[in-house]
């Protein structure tokens, strides 16, 4: 009988395009099946908790996938991590959970963390990680405007290339920003993301903030979910999916 398993790992994204598998392009999903196809000698999938965006990077994505046969975690970890590329580290396999655990599904909550460098010069092993702003900001009206995305709205104004068809209503639980020296971080978490969500919500903040946008053009773009009133997505590399939230029992076999 095949066996559930839960895998958590990090990422740096910047060589990726995404999370999910696409034909003839690196990803985090199809490194991960190719991997873990040799090792067990069969076609393995693998269903992550969030779709990361090419060069979006996570500290700790939780995975899951089924084996066909048992195996020792320790051992299949230092398999993953000789065999995959080194910016991709598995860092914890839990086998044997409950068959009906989805990464996916079964995720109650995703956190999202953007960082912004306001420093004069980019140090060089910064660039990666991190958005590079030396523009002066309202912090304040960043902080107050924030709070008018907390709660259950349709974000169809602050989404990229989603289907027609698919609901843009997202729950946003909470929307904080810290100062911590040079640093702006910015932490998100809601029930799940639409493509480019986090990205387009602060780059309008931002342009809010820059007087590039009226304040209300936030309140107006929630209720008429038109896209042309926000501006582009901000680049990737600032954004990581920090953490995401389980309820105990949905794991336990």
């Amino acid at each position: 009988m095949a066996l559930n398993n839960l895998l958590i790992l990090s990422y740096d994204g910047t060589p990726f395009y995404g999370w999910q598998k696409q034909p003839n392009l690196p990803t985090i999903q199809g490194e991960l099946e190719k991997i873990l196809s040799k090792i067990f000698d069969t076609e393995i999938k693998i269903t992550g908790a969030g779709r990361t965006d090419k060069g979006v990077h996570a500290l700790r994505q939780v995975a899951n996938f089924f084996s066909p046969t048992d195996f020792d975690p320790l051992i299949l970890r230092k398999a993953l991590n000789s065999l995959l590329p080194e910016e991709i580290r598995v860092i914890k396999i839990i086998k044997g959970i409950s068959p009906n655990f989805d990464a996916r599904k079964s995720a109650m909550w995703r956190e999202y963390k953007y960082f912004i460098y306001r420093g004069g010069i980019m140090l060089p092993f910064l660039n990666r990680y991190c958005y590079h702003l030396k523009k002066s900001l309202n912090l304040p009206l960043i902080k107050k405007l924030s709070s008018l995305f907390v709660g259950t709205h349709d974000f169809s104004a602050f989404c990229d290339d989603e289907e027609e068809n698919k609901s843009k209503i997202r729950t946003i639980y909470s929307f904080n920003l810290k100062e911590k020296g040079n640093f702006l971080i910015f932490t998100i978490r809601a029930d799940s993301f639409l493509r480019h969500m986090v990205r387009i919500m602060l780059s309008t903040l931002i342009d809010i903030a820059l007087g590039k946008k009226e304040e209300k053009t936030l309140e107006r773009a929630l209720s008429s979910g038109e896209r042309k009133l926000t501006s582009a997505a901000l680049p990737p590399q600032g954004l990581w999916l920090w953490k995401v939230g389980f309820k105990q029992e949905d794991i336990k076999k």
